[in-house]
């Protein structure tokens, strides 16, 4: 069971790996499912921010969004070494 402000917890499944994130609001929800899957990559707390980008992802339905967001952030890090640490979300809308 998750802590109170916990981003995320690991969790099994019959795959390799589960995660379950949780946030207060659908914005913090989709950052710390970013920091779940970057922090699984490496530990988040050894990178320092080097530089800023801005990204706008369009989709369907939340689910469809949240899984076009996390397969963008990885096509940065694994197609351009672009690793990212820090998210915020200002928007997200239907």
């Amino acid at each position: 069971m998750m802590q109170p402000m916990q981003r995320y917890e690991f969790i099994n499944h019959t795959a390799d790996l589960g995660i379950r994130v949780s946030g207060p609001s659908l914005e913090e929800l989709f950052e710390n499912a970013a920091w779940a899957m970057f922090d699984l990559i490496v530990d988040l707390d050894t990178v320092e921010v080097r530089d800023e980008a801005t990204i706008r992802i369009r989709g369907g339905e939340r689910e469809e969004l949240l899984a076009d967001w996390l397969r963008d952030l990885l096509y940065r890090y694994n197609g351009h070494e672009y690793l990212l640490k820090e998210f915020r979300i200002e928007k997200i809308s239907p």
